[in-house]
């Protein structure tokens, strides 16, 4: 799955990073359902340092989709846009970004530089 995310560090909470996470909706699996095209995917945040060891702080959720005809196709031109948050590291790690398909299990990760202000 084509993901691209990119971390700012928030202006009004220093202690919150902003997290954008841009999904290539033609790689997901929609069905049909009535005048929608619905499906899922689960977004997984997780904050890594140096080691090899994964961090305890990971953040899953379940996106649901349901999608007008317009909705879909502009999501299929420009992307799906997800807005996340992550707290603000003590020193540089990376923040590892994963998009699962719920109906295909296809999956697509990035991994990006996250640090103090």
């Amino acid at each position: 799955i084509g993901i691209m995310a990119a971390t700012a560090l928030n202006p009004k909470q220093p202690e919150i990073h902003l997290v954008q996470v841009k999904v290539d909706l033609a790689d997901l699996t929609l069905e049909r359902k009535g005048d929608k095209w619905t499906g899922a995917f689960d977004l997984g945040l997780e904050l890594q340092g140096s080691g090899r060891q994964p961090s305890s702080q990971v953040n899953v959720k379940t996106i649901p989709l349901s999608l007008s005809d317009d909705q879909l196709k502009q999501g299929l031109t420009a992307g799906l846009l997800i807005d996340n948050t992550v707290p603000t590291p003590a020193q540089p790690m990376k923040l590892r970004v994963v998009i699962q398909d719920k109906i295909s299990g296809a999956a697509g990760s990035v991994r990006l530089p996250i640090g103090p202000p």
